[in-house]
């Protein structure tokens, strides 16, 4: 795996904290607005240097389609699927 720069330490450690506190993956307005990110392509563009990484898998079409790697636990997977 390779080393996170800062700013991708603090998002990583957002979106982990977000499953441990809420049970539920981020969505990418909710990571933009609690990291003031100027959009949501800023959010996109960490979502993926994470994935390359090997730290999250995106499941792309759903909203709180994030999965943590290497984490066990309730905070590792949770899918609600949308109606």
């Amino acid at each position: 795996m390779d080393i996170l720069t800062k700013k991708q330490e603090r998002f990583y450690e957002k979106v982990r904290s977000h499953f441990t506190k809420y049970g539920v993956a981020p969505t990418v307005q909710e990571l933009q607005k609690s990291l003031r990110l100027s959009s949501p392509h800023a959010v996109t563009q960490y979502l993926g240097a994470l994935e390359k990484k090997g730290l999250l898998v995106r499941s792309r079409g759903e909203v709180r389609g994030i999965r943590l790697l290497g984490v066990t636990g309730a905070e590792a997977e949770v899918r609600v699927p949308v109606m």
